[in-house]
């Protein structure tokens, strides 16, 4: 992430950032640009069809879980931007929802490393 951030000419995100919900709860989240205002969680599909990871809970259950959990981190952030590894990989998706949350590009985006 912080290489494709940098090819796009974006700041770099935070990395591992803590957000306290209102009800106290804590969550940790991949990313955070502006100040921890806009957060970033990259999503893959092996935690919602992996057994080991669900932890003994159905698939349906996890995903209402991860809602509840992002239901919380949007009422005390601007914006939570929801992307796969693929987007990152890309650039075009990320590139877009870094733009639309207001995240400073820094100078024009270059070609994307490989």
């Amino acid at each position: 992430m912080l290489v494709r951030c940098d090819d796009l000419g974006f700041e770099a995100p935070q990395q591992q950032v803590v957000v306290e919900a209102r009800d106290g709860r804590c969550y940790r989240c991949d990313f955070a640009w502006r100040g921890g205002e806009v957060i970033g969680e990259a999503d893959g599909r092996i935690k919602y069809v992996d057994p080991a990871l669900r932890a003994g809970r159905s698939a349906d259950a996890v995903v209402f879980e991860e809602k509840r959990r992002e239901d919380a981190i949007r009422e005390v952030r601007r914006a939570v931007l929801r992307f796969t590894w693929d987007d990152a990989w890309t650039g075009h998706r990320l590139e877009q929802a870094l733009l639309a949350a207001g995240v400073p590009r820094l100078r024009k985006a270059r070609p994307l490393t490989r």
